[in-house]
């Protein structure tokens, strides 16, 4: 999903986002701003390049967004007086601090009418940046375990025995024999040093059988360590 920046004219709220690098803005924002009670209506004169839903990451069905024409069209439709001067807004303010950095701090075009001097901006862009990146510190940290574990168990690593495959998962490998049987393996002798295959599981691509013995594939390292960290999450809760 492309970074939602909001910019404030008169007040009122105008979402943008980026779709495949141009400028799209948020309908329901637009309408508002000019006036149109009804945007679903308004929505029906644009042609179909000029409209789309798209996901901003929020609750509920994904808005819907208008093109850079699709805005010029919605304002032509306006009568209010704002229509005007919300026009002019957009091509000397709100277009210019997209295609310039991909990026607008809150106020920027107060600069240039000397509302703001420049050290200020300098200030609320370092304070945005920042914002930014603990954001995105929160998200890669909250990743990191995932991607522990498809970096663990989808590495093209070829086929393991179970030894080294319960080595991955932290467990001895009679841990990892005891919750492979008898759901995906059965079984040959009481001592389960031989097994083969569940009849059930022999089709999935998780087994492979070489000379001797039965080893996991690198589907079947996925699929399985999934399933036991399930289980064993599972029985923490239930103890």
């Amino acid at each position: 999903m492309s970074d939602l920046t909001l910019f404030k004219f008169e007040g009122r709220n105008l979402r943008t986002v980026k779709i495949n690098g141009d400028p799209w803005f948020v309908a329901k924002d637009v309408c508002d701003v000019l006036g149109i009670t009804n945007p679903s209506d308004a929505l029906t004169a644009l042609d179909d390049d000029e409209k789309a839903s798209f996901n901003l990451g929020l609750r509920g069905s994904a808005p819907r967004v208008v093109s850079e024409s699709g805005l010029y069209a919605l304002i032509m439709r306006s009568r209010k007086p704002q229509a005007r001067a919300f026009r002019k807004w957009v091509t000397s303010v709100v277009l210019p601090a997209i295609r310039k950095d991909g990026s607008y701090v809150m106020g920027e075009e107060k600069v240039a009418t000397g509302e703001m001097d420049e050290a200020e901006l300098m200030a609320r862009a370092m304070i945005a940046a920042n914002n930014k990146i603990e954001r995105l510190q929160t998200q890669i940290a909250a990743n990191a375990p995932k991607v522990d574990f498809y970096e663990t168990h989808t590495a093209p690593r070829g086929n393991m025995g179970f030894r080294e495959f319960a080595k991955t998962l932290g467990v001895y490998e009679r841990d990892l024999r005891a919750f492979l049987s008898p759901e995906y393996l059965v079984k040959l002798r009481a001592d389960g040093g031989s097994v083969r295959v569940a009849p059930k599981y022999r089709s999935f691509g998780w087994f492979a059988t070489v000379p001797g013995k039965v080893v996991i594939t690198p589907a079947g390292r996925r699929a399985l360590a999934e399933r036991f960290y399930a289980g064993k999450q599972a029985r923490a809760l239930a103890a």
